[in-house]
């Protein structure tokens, strides 16, 4: 063994006082102003209770939890910085273990370093990926197999002479209650175990075919990891099960090592950019968006985590639910609509297709390319002395104006401890009900085999007190009127999949549209898709279009009229900044496409780019004989017309076409007027006092050298927003209104976008999913079969066999 150097680190030390109060069980340490380079990171607890911190290459700190003092030691006195280092590690005799991504292992035994490496230290690379230590012994993790021993007398395992996954080794776990040690392999997607001698590969679990576990957590026995980067599955040594304990935190991932059980009524997880509490009914409770976590510790039941240049110490017991959902604690759950070819968030916040900070409209899944930024839910409208009352959302940079839960059916009014017992979204898939049908008709359910999934359980199908007693849809198999899955009673959804959750504008002041006044309406929600994987090409447009259903009801006693309902959409299709839109009344379709026929960059669609619809399938009623064609066919008032798309403005920056602000300017725009006032007209800029008026904006035919596009305009492509109403219309004191529309991606990647190629390809496939909506005539291929067990047949088959076997008995003794 040779010593690097021996070389006593000049340790500054510096007492700190807290700087802020316990915030809802969360205390805030800053570091030393002079000390602030970002990258902070918590890396390892030692035995002496201190927590030592790595700061992006620049520094290695210590904190001393009993002192408060913070113990920094400097880059130009201390060899492991700046070398790359990834990890430490603390052994039983406290000495300090440092792995470098290029420089192999360094030691700090008190106040000496030592440095081991492939000339000295035995090591087969200084490439190491990982560390951990048994009982004083090292397991190191490097690209050519894992190491385990001390420096100089190592023992290799790799794939050449043990049972392990793969060579490169990312992840190493000890089990120190059963002596075991679990190896995770980057190349072959594998987790090995190495108990007492003996080793296996672990390569399938129920119901995926392949996995990598993305975290890893040992936690009393058993082995935590994660797969698919959300779902949560459990190795106890023998099998793997999933833990339904946390139900799929969706576009968040369990990327951290922390899983802190039995607090505050259930249990606690870290989990991306959040700590997620799972409370007694399984049901999760995003918290404080503000952190980008990275490794964690827990200590004394409270957790530790580092964010930009400040230390975090949470304490569960002294945390309570958010009450108000707002941006900066934003207690909005969030789920993934992730059936058929797209895979996009769903948000009970008044906004979709985001997960607050990046697109999340993916299509097709698993491309990792996103056809739109975010969609936001408007609605506005005036009462009888003509005031304005708006509940509207684009970024939610300026505030809020949804919030989630029924209203009180006799005064409109809500608390916060019923928002947030409703702060939730629930996922049912087709498969989930067949499932539960089956087993309901087989006693499974009733002799309590058969588990009920958490959000079939949990359906919130009737209102309490004053609440509505009809929220979401199910069906009541035994028509008591009562919602019990123990009676047979599920939920009942559209598609293949459908994600459900209920907001209101009533529970605060309206701080997006800047003070308006809230209308008093609850807001039903779904969103849903099919999944046909066995449909031509033709017919594709299904699986690549999601749907969604608002249904806003009034329980205030104003009366409405002149309302409009509609969206705010920021279109991003693949590389965001290259984009045009337009729109096509006709079709009842808002649309972005590219500006040319490649979609450039990492994240562009490349040669002949996709289109991306906003399509209405179904407005609001409009009033009786009110003399206009609301759904564009050609007829005035006739029998059950509905109000389609009847506005669309583009939103371009400029001071009378920027964002809106004040609660005048989102019902401007509803109305298709500009910030100033003024009506939307034909041509140009659509700005023009000479032009005559219209509703639509952009709506020539693209790649038609006749019609008013961003393309004979000669427009430069950008970064594009638009936004969408249908209306005007009544809305009466306690009565409702439905607005439903469609997100339909079509592409035509085998010829150039053109007039007859991409956008007839967009004009069949729109045409195509309102002729399914209107009449349910689309192909569907999913059976859903289960194998059919009967007591009977069974005792049958088990006599059967008896005297099978008696027969060759006696046979066979003659």
């Amino acid at each position: 063994m040779k010593k690097y150097f021996l070389l006593s680190c000049f340790a500054i030390c510096l007492t700190i006082q807290f700087c802020v109060a316990q915030n809802n069980g969360f205390t805030t340490v800053e570091l030393p102003t002079q000390f602030k380079p970002p990258g902070l990171h918590i890396a390892a607890l030692d035995n002496n209770k201190n927590l030592w911190l790595l700061k992006n290459k620049k520094a290695l700190v210590k904190y001393s939890i009993q002192n408060q003092q913070w113990t920094v030691y400097d880059s130009t006195i201390c060899p492991i910085v700046n070398l790359g280092v990834k990890d430490i590690v603390f052994d039983n005799q406290n000495n300090l273990w440092a792995l470098s991504a290029k420089n192999g292992l360094y030691k700090l035994d008190g106040s000496t370093w030592f440095h081991y490496d492939s000339l000295n230290g035995g090591l087969t690379t200084n490439l190491i990926l990982c560390l951990s230590i048994q009982n004083n012994t090292l397991w190191i993790g490097t690209s050519s197999g894992a190491l385990y021993g001390t420096p100089g007398n190592w023992n290799v395992f790799n794939k050449f002479n043990s049972g392990i996954a793969g060579d490169t080794i990312s992840k190493i776990i000890i089990d120190d209650t059963k002596n075991r040690v679990w190896f995770r392999s980057v190349n072959n997607f594998g987790l090995s175990e190495y108990d007492n001698g003996n080793r296996k590969q672990l390569d399938t679990i129920p119901d995926v075919n392949y996995f990598y576990p993305n975290n890893m957590v040992c936690d009393n026995g058993l082995l935590y990891f994660t797969v698919d980067q959300y779902q949560l599955y459990t190795y106890d040594g023998v099998s793997v099960v999933r833990n339904f304990n946390i139900d799929e935190p969706d576009f968040v991932q369990l990327n951290n090592s922390v899983y802190f059980k039995n607090a505050i009524d259930g249990q606690i997880y870290a989990i991306g950019n959040y700590l997620v509490i799972v409370d007694s009914l399984h049901r999760n409770s995003y918290f404080d968006a503000r952190f980008k976590l990275s490794t964690m510790v827990v200590l004394n039941n409270k957790i530790y985590f580092a964010y930009k240049d400040s230390l975090y110490i949470f304490d569960p017991s002294l945390y309570m639910q958010p009450l108000v959902d707002n941006i900066f604690n934003p207690g909005q759950i969030g789920k993934y609509l992730n059936k058929g070819k797209v895979k996009t968030a769903i948000l009970n916040n008044g906004t979709n297709n985001w997960d607050m900070n990046n697109a999340q409209y993916e299509v097709p899944k698993g491309s990792d390319k996103h056809a739109i930024y975010n969609t936001g839910l408007w609605i506005g409208g005036l009462d009888d002395n003509n005031n304005i009352h708006v509940a509207a959302q684009t970024y939610r940079q300026t505030g809020v104006d949804y919030w989630t839960g029924p209203l009180d059916t006799t005064n409109a009014f809500i608390d916060s401890a019923t928002s947030v017992s409703y702060n939730y979204v629930w996922k049912i898939d087709g498969y989930d009900i067949e499932e539960f049908k089956h087993m309901y008709a087989n006693g499974q359910v009733q002799n309590g085999n058969y588990i009920i999934p958490t959000d079939i359980l949990t359906w919130p199908a009737q209102g309490i007190k004053n609440k509505a007693k009809n929220l979401a849809p199910f069906i009541d198999t035994n028509n008591d009127g009562k919602y019990d899955p123990t009676d047979g009673d599920y939920p009942k959804i559209k598609g293949d999949q459908m994600l459900w959750y209920i907001l209101n504008d009533n529970l605060a002041p309206h701080t997006e549209s800047n003070g308006g006044n809230p209308l008093g309406v609850e807001i039903h929600c779904s969103a849903y898709a099919y999944n046909c994987d066995t449909l031509p090409d033709s017919l594709d447009v299904i699986n690549t279009t999601t749907f969604y259903e608002y249904k806003f009801i009034n329980r205030s006693d104003t009366n409405y009229h002149d309302v409009y309902t509609g969206l705010y959409t920021d279109v991003d299709l693949g590389f965001a900044t290259d984009d045009f839109i337009g729109c096509d009344s006709t079709n009842n379709i808002a649309f972005g496409y590219n500006g040319d026929n490649f979609d450039d960059g990492g994240f562009g669609y490349g040669a002949n780019p996709p289109m991306i619809n906003i399509q209405v399938l179904q407005g609001p009623n409009p009033s009786l004989n009110d003399g206009k064609d609301n759904n564009h066919n050609g007829l005035v008032d006739e029998q059950n017309e509905r109000c389609m798309m009847e506005h669309v403005m583009y939103i371009c920056g400029f001071f009378i076409c920027e964002n809106p602000y004040s609660v005048t300017d989102y019902y401007r725009y509803m109305k298709g007027e500009w910030l100033d006032g003024r009506h939307l007209t034909y041509g140009e800029d659509g700005m023009s006092l000479t032009n005559p008026p219209t509703n639509f904006m952009y709506s020539g035919t693209p790649y038609d050298s006749t019609g008013w596009t961003e393309i004979n305009e000669n427009h430069a492509p950008e970064d594009r927003r638009f936004t969408l109403s249908s209306g005007p219309v009544n809305l009466p004191a306690h009565s409702e209104q439905t607005f439903e529309y469609a997100i339909v991606y079509t592409r035509e990647p085998n010829a150039p976008n053109g007039l007859h190629t991409s956008v007839a390809r967009n004009i069949a496939d729109v045409q195509k999913i309102k002729k399914w909506f209107d009449t349910n005539t689309f192909p569907s291929c999913n059976k859903y079969e289960f194998p059919v067990f009967h007591h009977k047949f069974l005792r049958s088959i088990v006599v059967l066999l008896f005297f099978l076997t008696l027969l060759f008995t006696i046979l066979h003794s003659t």
